[in-house]
């Protein structure tokens, strides 16, 4: 039985789309089984949402990508990208997503959310908040276009050795408003700014993982925990070099329990 209160993760928000739903099938009965939240969201394209329904359990709240961000959809974002990278804008509007909904939550300011990446499996239980303090995960990528856009927006550069881009993120709900004024200006709303400031001409511009996180960890360091704990990037590599189906998700948890998730980025059964 789930006891809310002991909860403190108040919502898990996650972007899918009918590509994906293979890896989705399986990461999302583990992300209820090994991620407690009080809320569980899934942010899917309008004509998939029955699908998903069908192919997501009940704990899941499977939410139409049109009601998030009211006025903003993928033909607005293309709108901004210039010939040539249009197709590239479901990138930018999947991060949208994730944004806008956690912003639209109706949630106390101290409420902790967590933005997790649907190509993502966890191997095992995965803590966010112990003592006190947000626990958050860390890669090795280093993208300067991310940083530019960063500096242009916030005036913070790259700051960290590591990278805050690692398939997931947890914040306090005001963390994120405080971020997302710091994005607005001269009346803009953040997305407006974000794609007016960014390169647009680069296959990827703008990264909410490594813009948040930097600006989480340095106006709250106080109150975050960077976890030691790995994880695995080149799950379609690891099992399609291997011959192996998502089928062997467990066992290949249970033969590398070093590893809290792993993900299928382009995965394609």
């Amino acid at each position: 039985m789930r006891h809310e209160s002991n909860i403190p993760i108040a919502a898990l928000i996650s972007v899918c789309c009918l590509k994906d739903i293979a890896v989705w099938k399986v990461a999302a009965p583990r992300i209820v089984s090994n991620i407690l939240a009080k809320k569980y969201y899934v942010v899917v394209p309008k004509m998939e949402i029955e699908i998903f329904k069908k192919n997501t359990p009940s704990l899941f709240e499977v939410v139409d990508e049109e009601e998030v961000i009211k006025g903003v959809d993928l033909d607005y974002v293309m709108n901004f990208m210039p010939l040539g990278n249009k197709g590239r804008a479901g990138w930018y509007f999947q991060q949208f997503l994730k944004i806008g909904l956690a912003e639209k939550l109706s949630i106390a300011d101290e409420d902790i959310i967590v933005i997790w990446d649907a190509d993502t499996v966890p191997l095992k239980e995965i803590i966010f908040f112990n003592e006190g303090k947000i626990n958050l995960f860390i890669g090795s990528e280093y993208h300067p276009p991310y940083f530019e856009l960063l500096h242009r927006l916030t005036g913070f550069g790259k700051l960290f050795e590591f990278s805050f881009i690692a398939q997931s993120i947890a914040f306090k709900k005001k963390w994120l408003c405080e971020f997302l004024f710091c994005l607005s200006a001269n009346g803009k709303l953040w997305y407006e700014h974000i794609l007016e400031k960014a390169d647009l001409s680069q296959i990827s511009g703008f990264s909410e993982y490594e813009s948040l996180g930097t600006y989480m960890m340095q106006l709250h360091s106080d109150e975050i925990l960077i976890s030691d704990q790995a994880w695995e990037r080149r799950g379609s590599q690891r099992f399609k070099g291997g011959n192996l189906s998502l089928k062997w998700i467990d066992p290949f948890g249970q033969a590398n329990p070093s590893l809290a998730f792993i993900t299928f980025e382009d995965w394609v059964e």
